[in-house]
């Protein structure tokens, strides 16, 4: 049986709709930025911690000046590189855990 999700957030199956947790990520913290070519470089100057970000991440970094689900950070990221929509969910999903580990974002659900 096929579902349906509603882009307000809403499920709906059968006829009975129930709320789903969509993960929205947003910075935690602001960083003293430097770019480097399509690299970014930025600093913590509160515990001194220096965190380089390749293109890719520096474009997921840019992306969350405003909250943003793995979703639309997959849109932004699959209109300047070539990759599926699979691999670039996989390849975020991992970039933002490591960001969540270092304390450089924070999820809602």
């Amino acid at each position: 049986m096929l579902e349906r999700v509603i882009i307000d957030g809403r499920y709906s199956r059968d006829g009975q709709e129930k709320y789903v947790s969509i993960p929205i990520y947003r910075r935690e913290i602001e960083l003293l930025e430097a770019e480097l070519g399509d690299e970014l470089v930025g600093l913590n100057p509160d515990v001194g911690l220096c965190f380089g970000f390749n293109d890719v991440a520096a474009a997921v970094w840019r992306r969350l000046k405003e909250p943003a689900t793995l979703e639309q950070l997959c849109d932004t990221l699959r209109t300047d590189y070539e990759v599926s929509a699979e691999q670039c969910a996989a390849e975020v999903a991992e970039l933002l855990e490591d960001l969540l580990a270092k304390g450089l974002v924070s999820v809602k659900n």
